[in-house]
């Protein structure tokens, strides 16, 4: 398991370096989470446009090919547009691949469906 955070670096980027091969994105990367056989990436925009359900997460085989996106929290903004989940943090101690989403709530990822549980509000 490893963490790649790009935001840190004071950068987004567009392509990277997991699982033996080259990821290479249309929309700039933020975060990923490099588990055993695939890659947890949240972007900075979201995956198909604005189309309504703030999905910016997204897992990739080991071959590049897309397995899920992230499903919708139905959040939304004071501007009533969804909310993006941002940033993905990976628990490096239990693998445990979370993310954050709207003022305050972070989800656990079950990261072979991209399902959302274990929803709790931080302050």
């Amino acid at each position: 398991m490893k963490f790649l955070d790009f935001v840190d670096d004071n950068e987004s980027v567009h392509s990277f370096q997991a699982l033996g091969r080259t990821f290479t994105f249309k929309k700039p990367a933020l975060y990923a989470a490099i588990l055993k056989d695939r890659v947890i990436v949240l972007f900075e925009t979201y995956l198909n446009g604005d189309d309504g359900r703030g999905r910016n997460v997204a897992a990739y085989d080991s071959h590049g090919k897309l397995i899920w996106e992230i499903e919708p929290t139905g959040a939304r903004g004071p501007n009533g547009n969804p909310e993006p989940f941002d940033p993905l943090y990976l628990d490096e101690a239990n693998g445990d691949v979370k993310v954050f989403a709207g003022p305050g709530y972070v989800y656990e990822i079950v990261s072979d469906t991209g399902k959302l549980f274990n929803m709790k509000y931080i302050k």
